[in-house]
Order: structure tokens, then sequence, then C-alpha cells
């Protein structure tokens, strides 16, 4: 994999989570109910990685 075609992206209060399902109900749930108030309260911090050609600023 060519990891320069990635970019990691941290979690913030405006990040608009577009929708999407994985194999993982407990990370899909987490994720649209639980990480933006995770962060907020300062117990976690979630990363996304996206490919950069799919970003509007990368």
């Amino acid at each position: 994999m060519d990891f320069s075609k990635l970019a990691q992206i941290q979690l913030s209060s405006e990040t608009e989570i577009k929708p999407f399902k994985c194999a993982e109900d407990d990370l899909n749930g987490f994720l649209f109910d639980d990480a933006k108030h995770f962060q907020n309260e300062l117990m976690a911090v979630t990363s996304e990685i996206f490919l950069k050609k799919y970003l509007k600023f990368a």
C-alpha cells in the first residue's frame, strides 16, 4: 500500500461524518454515537484515514 496517498485527520466537533457501515457494529456505534463526546471530554482521540484524492483540501 502506498501510504503517501493517505491522509490522517483527527476528529473534531466540526467533523462531518458521512454515512458508511463497516463490518463491526461496535465501531459504527462508537464513531457515530460516542467519538465526539469522548473527544470533548478528553477521554479518547479518534482519527480517520482517507485517500487524499477524495479530500477537498489535500
